[in-house]
């Protein structure tokens, strides 16, 4: 995972100092948001959430957890049972859905078959009659932007899954909102071309300057394209942070399994901890912060002694499971220079440090 997280830095680095737009209008702020259907289920219960302008910021959870109904209610597509909404300051509470500063990118793209790439681009300012001169001036930049000039009189029939991914993003963008709701537009392509526009969406993001909201199932994709992310469960969020800060210290045993930590341990069962809550149960150790012991000298740090169950060739690195006595099995992370040269089977001994110790809620 951490490979993953830190694979677009180098691209990530060189959008941060890219040129910015000066506003920062499109914050987002939910104030106690709850929605419950006349069946009685509660999608979402006391959620409050702060989103400043001009961010990416990425809603994270399982299928059902109520990402998709904030994104909804934020959208103007719902109303919400109880609570405030607020965007650039402003309550959009009551406001019809076509009077939002807000456009939606939907999975399905939704483009109209009937007109070409330009007239698809160019349909929001029609219906806001903004003049023909201005209106092909924002299109042909927009189109230029994407790279899609050269297909701006295709169909949408004529076009790849990632080209329609790119119009469906300008005819968004091209009515400059104040916020873009992006509500898993990536989740039907191929890995190669989700990569291309997981890249494409940043350099935009990062270029115009409005705010992002980005609703997802998949940690990875959320963790490489976020400057935050908010992690649901059951309709409440359950951590929200900048990406390092949330991978580097979950908060309870819900967000450490989801982002995919597997080491979860009960606290008695290490000798060297730092000192913790009493009410502290559960922690958790990143598997590349488990090391294999060469000899002594760790004092203050706990060893444990296990054999290899399964080795994983990662290509940088090597993932081993290791099974440890009266212990669940460890996944240890291992990109040394040596890392491929532990056999199954073979006894191994594992340091943990106790600044490497977690403590999760729950």
């Amino acid at each position: 995972m951490l490979q993953a997280i830190n694979r677009l830095q180098a691209s990530r680095d060189l959008l941060d100092h890219a040129p910015k737009a000066v506003s920062r209008q499109g914050s987002i702020d939910l104030r106690n948001v709850q929605k419950v259907y006349p069946n009685g289920y509660v999608a979402t219960e006391d959620v409050t959430l702060h989103i400043p302008g001009g961010s990416f910021f990425t809603l994270l959870g399982p299928s059902g957890c109520g990402k998709t109904t904030l994104l909804r209610i934020i959208a103007g597509f719902e109303e919400p049972s109880a609570g405030g909404v607020l965007i650039s300051g402003r309550s959009i509470i009551g406001v019809p859905a076509y009077r939002r500063p807000v456009n939606t990118v939907f999975q399905s793209y939704v483009l109209f078959p009937h007109l070409n790439v330009y007239q698809n681009v160019e349909f929001g300012l029609r219906m806001r009659h903004m003049k023909a001169t201005q209106r092909k001036h924002k299109v042909t930049d927009m189109l230029d932007s994407m790279q899609l000039g050269t297909l701006a009189k295709h169909f949408p029939n004529q076009l790849s899954g990632g080209q329609k991914q790119r119009v469906a993003l300008a005819r968004a963008l091209v009515n400059e909102p104040e916020l873009l709701l992006l509500d898993e537009p990536l989740s039907a392509l191929d890995a190669k071309l989700r990569r291309e526009l997981q890249v494409e969406l940043l350099r935009l993001q990062k270029s115009i300057g409005t705010t992002f909201l980005f609703v997802t199932h998949d940690q990875q994709e959320a963790m490489i394209m976020s400057d935050q992310i908010g992690i649901m469960q059951q309709g409440r969020l359950q951590q929200v942070g900048k990406v390092h800060e949330v991978y580097e210290r979950p908060k309870n045993i819900f967000v450490a399994r989801f982002l995919g930590l597997p080491n979860i341990i009960r606290r008695e069962s290490l000798t060297h901890t730092p000192t913790l809550p009493s009410a502290i149960r559960h922690i958790t150790v990143h598997p590349e912060r488990i090391t294999f012991s060469h000899g002594a000298g760790h004092a203050a740090a706990n060893i444990l002694n296990g054999v290899v169950r399964e080795r994983l060739y990662m290509g940088a690195h090597t993932d081993y499971v290791v099974a440890v006595e009266n212990f669940p099995d460890l996944l240890v992370s291992d990109s040394s220079p040596n890392h491929r040269s532990r056999e199954t089977g073979s006894g191994v001994r594992l340091v943990i440090q106790a600044s490497d110790i977690v403590p999760l809620e729950g």
